[in-house]
This record gives structure tokens, C-alpha cells and sequence, in this order.
């Protein structure tokens, strides 16, 4: 049976995150001495199938459309063609990891209705938290949409895409023991503004691709905390990176990732610098802006 150009493409990016993103146990020294190593990371995530340039990470599942960190965001994502979608997860009261963005529930759920007032996801059980609507705040029309489980969105996500799995709240350990569990050691990337959970994930499965999270000024010394915690990539708010910023991530052997983008200037401007991957709530929009850069080409440069 012939294969859909969609299976031809996720398969490519998995066997890509696998074999050019894990990072390596050499320290920064060593890589800096094997070039090849270093080209082959340096360009690896940015070929996808057919594509060269910015992989397009849907912040959230497809956010601006949908509620965010739910399951129809995510079904969204990957049926516009997303390379990855980004979720968070917590940990609720009884041990569940759950997909949530803030710390406390009033946001975007009826908490404030259903529980009389404001509270932390991780005081709920897994129960209290599957009887909140994460829908109607958005739109009338998502009423009843519930929070999912990390387990479920995984399920949602790995059906056409990459999960790119922030941390917020939760062990490593609980991290890595659910990805041995569902199989996706090798098929996910884990990131966080915690270095020192992403060093707890590298200790316990150093073939597990890491992102590290940050913004504001990116130093030698960012630089030097991410590679020791084993970090193959550096998410960096969009606002605080420039082209030097981003030639001394690549100087480093390392991806540059940027969030959160919604302008297709700015996307186009960071492409043509050289950026790997692009963070947006609107995945649709930034695969019609990238797609000259996709495609091989050098985009507009005037």
C-alpha cells in the first residue's frame, strides 16, 4: 500500500528527532572538535521530508482558533499540518499529569462556578478536574470541552504530529515514566524554564530530546547551564533574539526556537536569520508565511 506524503513526512521527522537531535554525551568541548557531528545536528531538525527550514509548532494546539491545551486544539494542529504542537502539563492531586497552562483554574475553565472560587490544578483529583468545562470561555460552541490528560493528548498528537511537551509542575521521573509506558522515548521533546528538571530527564533517559526554555539576555553562561543539563535545543522568547543570539546557539551545535510568534513579519525576519523552529498560537498562518523557506528557498531578502 502506498504511503500518504503526511505519513512520509511525520515518519521523516521522527527518524530526525531520534538520530540528530538526542544529545549527545560528549561535552561542548569534544562537539566542538567534531564537525560533522556538529552539521548534523545543526541542520538536522530543520529537514523535514521534503522541507527545509522553520518547523511550525502549534503553541498550545491550534490556540487561536481553539481552547487552548484541549483535544479538538490539538486535532486542529495536526490537521493544518503542524510539525509539532506544544502543550503543558501539570500534576493533579492523585499522581494524574494532566495538560494545563496556568497554575490556577479561572482562566480558562468554570471553575469560579462550579467550585465557588479560584484553585491551584494540582489541588484537584483527576476526577474534580474531568468535571470542568475548558471550553466555553473561548466560545459557546466548545461548551463541554474538558481538560485532557497528558495520555490522551499524546494519543491525539502522535496520530500526525510531534508532541513538544512542557513541563510546569511534576516530576521528571512521572515525565519519562509515562513516555516509557505509551512507547515515545524516542518520538516527543520534552522542554521547560526548569534546567534542572530538564538535567533530572538527561540523568534518566539521556536519549530523550530536551528543549531549554528562557527569555530576556541569552549569555555565554545560558549557553554553557543549557548543554550541562543536556538540552539539544534553546527556546527563546522571540522579543530578546536577534541573528547574533541565534549564530550562537548554532555556534554551539544546538537549535534555535523561538516563541510565541503570531506575525508573519517577525516569522519571516527570523527565517531569514536563521531560526529552526517558530512557536505560534496560529500554526496555519505561519506554515503560508514559512513556506518559501520550507521549500528550500531563501525567501524575500530585499
Amino acid at each position: 500500500m502506498q504511503k500518504s506524503p503526511l505519513f512520509l513526512r511525520f515518519a521523516a521527522a521522527l527518524l530526525i528527532l531520534h538520530f540528530v537531535l538526542t544529545p549527545s554525551s560528549q561535552t561542548w568541548a569534544d562537539e566542538k572538535n567534531t564537525a560533522r557531528e556538529k552539521n548534523m545536528r545543526l541542520n538536522g531538525v530543520s529537514s523535514i521530508g521534503h522541507f527545509r527550514g522553520p518547523l511550525v509548532i502549534a503553541h498550545r494546539g491550534d490556540s487561536a482558533a481553539y481552547p487552548e491545551n484541549t483535544l479538538p486544539a490539538f486535532a486542529s494542529a495536526v490537521k493544518a499540518g503542524a510539525d509539532l504542537v506544544e502543550l503543558d502539563f501539570y500534576r493533579s492531586a492523585d499522581d494524574v499529569l494532566v495538560v494545563f497552562h496556568d497554575k490556577t483554574l479561572k482562566r480558562t475553565t468554570n471553575a469560579l462556578q462550579l467550585l465557588g472560587g479560584d484553585a491551584p490544578i494540582g489541588d484537584l483529583s483527576l476526577a474534580a478536574i474531568k468535571k470542568l468545562d475548558a471550553g466555553a470561555w473561548k466560545n459557546a460552541r466548545f461548551r463541554g470541552t474538558r481538560i485532557p490528560t497528558l495520555a490522551e493528548a499524546l494519543q491525539t498528537i502522535q496520530a500526525g504530529a510531534i508532541t513538544l511537551i512542557e513541563h510546569k509542575q511534576g516530576s521528571a521521573a512521572a515525565c519519562i515514566a509515562l513516555l516509557r509506558e505509551k512507547k515515545l522515548l524516542q518520538n516527543v521533546v520534552v522542554q521547560s524554564f526548569d534546567w534542572g528538571f530538564l538535567a533530572d530527564c538527561h540523568k534518566l533517559e539521556p536519549q530523550l530530546v530536551l528543549g531549554a526554555l528562557g527569555g530576556k539576555e541569552l549569555t555565554a553562561k545560558h549557553l554553557d547551564d543549557i548543554q550541562t543539563a543536556g538540552a539539544s535545543i534553546v527556546g527563546w522568547r522571540h522579543s530578546d533574539i536577534s541573528p547574533r543570539e541565534i549564530q550562537q546557539i548554532h555556534e554551539r551545535g544546538l537549535q534555535a526556537w523561538v516563541f510565541t510568534v503570531n506575525d508573519p513579519l517577525r516569522a519571516a525576519e527570523l527565517a531569514r536569520a536563521g531560526i529552526d523552529g517558530v512557536i505560534s498560537d496560529k500554526p496555519a498562518l505561519m506554515l503560508q508565511t514559512l513556506a518559501p523557506f520550507r521549500q528550500g528557498g531563501q525567501g524575500d531578502k530585499k
